[in-house]
């Protein structure tokens, strides 16, 4: 990839990233979630439950951090916890 087009690439990814975490945690997704009931069906609680999960772990992310992640690790940085392992 040329040199230049890096930080481009950058910003594009941390965009996406925004964008998808924005979907993963609004509130109609949310409400949603909490309505669904477990049934019984083992395979079919498994998906509700990993839902639940999934959601509420993206919701403790702000945004503003999904997207200095992902900036920075597409910009060639060392991950955060990487960086933090390193003293950096």
């Amino acid at each position: 990839m040329p040199q230049k087009g890096v930080n481009a690439r950058a910003e594009m990814c941390a965009q996406i990233a925004i964008t998808s975490h924005q979907l993963q945690t609004s509130d109609a997704l949310g409400e949603l979630i909490s309505n669904v009931e477990e049934t019984g069906e083992p395979a079919r609680d498994t998906n509700i439950r990993e839902a639940k999960r999934n959601y509420e772990r993206a919701s403790r992310l702000p945004s503003e951090l999904v997207e200095q992640l992902e900036s920075g690790i597409v910009a060639g940085q060392k991950p955060l916890g990487a960086q933090l392992v390193a003293g950096e």
